[in-house]
């Protein structure tokens, strides 16, 4: 089996191997003259004309290249071609003093029009090669100054003529994988980076550098969309208006590269200097597309280079040397560039890069250099925008938003409303009034952040939403149920005794609940807004709290808090009364929250519960006499108890206007 593959492979290989033995390469040294030298017979040796250095003066830039090649014998009557490679460069092909081709056109100028940027295959006479030698003579005429300008391109081959084509066609295909399709590849992908922050840019118009980043990295996609469209014998106009069209782009790239830097670095437009290099490379964008001095122009080609990578570098080191981050980034970007152009100059070819892949990276590494910059200027303004979001939520929660059914913020409008049921708390510090006017306004200010701050944490962490702070006051919603609510309230008594252990002044809450229905939406005008709680339910929590003064209670709920806890729960509640509060017609029943009070007084009202109760019960059946004797004794065991001490006189007063006879045991508030 073994056997079998090898003699598959050595057959395989065996017509490949003939063919590369029946071609003759020609990429070896070539005699070169100048046209008036070869006249005279004055020959000296060189190589096939591939860099600069071979381009004569201004006026003389044809040159005479001559090779003598022996035909191998089983050549000699057979139809030969040759291909002496392509590059953009106009020359003709004689063999034997005929000539066979050539190509582009030569001029008085240089240059030529619509050259094929292909290896063409030149015919030779078949009656050249009987005596064993040809004699090749190539006129070249090197034109505009640039690296394509040459024929170091493709292969360059003598043999027959199907041998010759298809290695020249295999060429062609190579250069352009290799060439074309990777310069057209890189001005696509430069062209989409461009389109997607021209896209940034018109979503938000104030961001200036993203349209001017957009407008560089669009002069680099111009520029390789030309060469690779030169490369690939599609470009329309002739080699002048090529350079024409390249020192304008540069120009053009320059100039954008200095507004980016300056605008995004800094902030502002190019000023002073800055502003006459970017009017100064307009003018020159301006000529170039002109025309004017296009092939003097043009041999200047690696100053432009220079000119349109440095001006931008430039631009950047101010900042950089400030520590700015971002200018940083693209400084970095230009060195690593900078860097591989000079190892592209001074390394050794087959060390250091082509000429076409440095020219490649150049503009590439430098375009990411800014895209890095713009990316950490994108992700700091996201930090920025998210510690906002955050800072808003603070004044909106998101609990309000996730009830109102919107997904953020920004998406809030005004008149976003739902009804809800839920138990609404007030809170209200005692004698708050008289104790500021004791402080100063800072000192005071400093308090009530101080209290505040120890008190929304806690009804956060028992399902409540701060709505609004009224001053030394809390409004609360709680949309989980009033047993949260109320052991939120028993947490604040106690963090509250805590406050007072290291301040000047004891401070003294009272705190009431209702629950019920209501409206939570946002309110307000076009330019500001507030999501805040409307409806009697809310209106009612506000009374009761203040109820807490008259009752001597820390905390306070009405009947509607205790129904909606329904039977199962752990926390112990005393009603205290039956009202009706100024400007309502139904009463409602108070109760109050035993276990908000000190371990002493809590244990005190246990005991007096049962004879409270009683006195309780005569008196909403209007028996005044003996509900006024069974407040009195519970004041004889509780003297400090005001609700005890009100009852009392409250008994003394019905019984002595004789209020029996109309009494419904409800009690109408006159005060708020």
């Amino acid at each position: 089996m073994r056997i079998s593959i090898l003699v598959v492979l050595i057959l395989l290989a065996s017509p490949v191997q003939a063919a590369e033995s029946s071609l003759v390469d020609l990429s070896g040294p070539w005699e070169s003259a100048s046209p008036e030298d070869a006249a005279a017979g004055r020959w000296s040796m060189g190589a096939l004309p591939g860099t600069q250095t071979e381009v004569g003066e201004e006026g003389s830039s044809l040159l005479h290249l001559r090779r003598v090649v022996e035909v191998p014998p089983a050549l000699r009557d057979q139809p030969l071609a040759l291909t002496v490679g392509f590059g953009g460069v106009s020359y003709t092909v004689a063999v034997d003093g005929e000539k066979v081709g050539g190509s582009g056109r030569l001029s008085a100028q240089g240059g030529f029009q619509r050259s094929e940027l292909v290896n063409t295959v030149h015919a030779v006479p078949i009656e050249s090669t009987r005596d064993g030698a040809i004699e090749i003579l190539l006129v070249t005429e090197m034109g505009v100054g640039f690296p394509e300008v040459r024929l170091s391109r493709g292969v360059r081959l003598l043999g027959p003529r199907e041998l010759v084509t298809v290695a020249a066609r295999e060429s062609d295909l190579i250069y352009r994988t290799h060439r074309v399709w990777t310069y057209l590849g890189l001005a696509l992908f430069l062209a989409a980076v461009a389109a997607w922050h021209l896209a940034l840019w018109w979503r938000r118009r104030q961001l200036a550098s993203y349209l001017w980043y957009a407008a560089y990295v669009s002069g680099f996609a111009l520029f390789w969309l030309s060469q690779g469209l030169f490369r690939a014998g599609l470009w329309p106009f002739g080699h002048l208006q090529l350079a024409s069209f390249t020192i304008a782009v540069l120009a053009l790239v320059t100039t954008f590269g200095v507004q980016f830097c300056r605008r995004f670095l800094l902030g502002h437009p190019p000023r002073g200097a800055w502003l006459s290099v970017s009017r100064t490379f307009l003018v020159f964008a301006a000529v170039a597309v002109s025309g004017v001095f296009a092939v003097q122009v043009s041999r200047l080609a690696m100053v432009w280079f220079a000119c349109a990578f440095s001006s931008p570098l430039l631009a950047a080191l101010g900042p950089a040397f400030r520590k700015s981050r971002d200018a940083r980034t693209i400084v970095a970007g230009f060195a690593v560039a900078a860097a591989g152009a000079a190892s592209g100059m001074i390394l050794p070819s087959r060390a250091a890069l082509s000429v076409e892949m440095v020219g490649m990276m150049l503009p590439l590494l430098i375009v990411v250099s800014m895209a890095k910059a713009l990316a950490n200027r994108y992700a700091h303004d996201l930090e920025v925008l998210d510690a906002t979001r955050l800072a808003a939520l603070r004044f909106v929660p998101m609990e309000f938003l996730g009830v109102l059914g919107r997904a953020s913020i920004e998406t809030a409008e005004r008149g976003d409303a739902v009804a809800i049921e839920a138990t609404v708390m007030f809170s209200d510090l005692r004698g708050f009034s008289a104790l500021s006017e004791r402080l100063s306004a800072e000192e005071t200010f400093a308090l009530v952040n101080r209290y505040l701050g120890v008190m929304q944490p806690i009804i956060h962490a028992h399902g409540g939403v701060v709505a609004s702070y009224l001053g030394d006051g809390i409004m609360a919603l709680f949309p989980n149920g009033p047993a949260d609510a109320l052991r939120s309230a028993i947490v604040q008594i106690e963090a509250l005794e805590r406050f007072n252990a290291d301040a000047a002044e004891p401070l003294e809450v009272g705190i009431g609940f209702h629950h019920g229905s209501l409206m939570l939406g946002t309110l307000g005008g076009p330019d500001h807004l507030e999501c805040t709680l409307i409806g009697d339910t809310v209106n009612l929590a506000a009374r009761v709290e203040g109820m807490t003064k008259q009752y001597g209670a820390p905390v306070l709920c009405t009947d509607a808090v205790v129904d909606a806890m329904g039977e199962v729960h752990e926390l112990r509640l005393t009603e205290l009364d039956l009202v009706r509060a100024k400007g309502k017609k139904e009463p409602v029943g108070l109760f109050e929250l035993v276990d908000a009070n000190r371990h002493e007084v809590r244990e005190r009202k246990e005991r007096l519960a049962p004879a409270f109760s009683s006195a309780l019960s005569d008196y909403r059946a209007g028996r005044f006499e003996r509900a006024e004797a069974g407040f009195t004794a519970c004041a004889r065991l509780a003297p400090d108890d005001r609700a005890v001490a009100l009852f009392v006189e409250r008994c003394r007063s019905l019984r002595d206007t004789n209020a029996a006879r109309d009494w419904d045991g409800v009690w109408t508030l006159t005060s708020k």
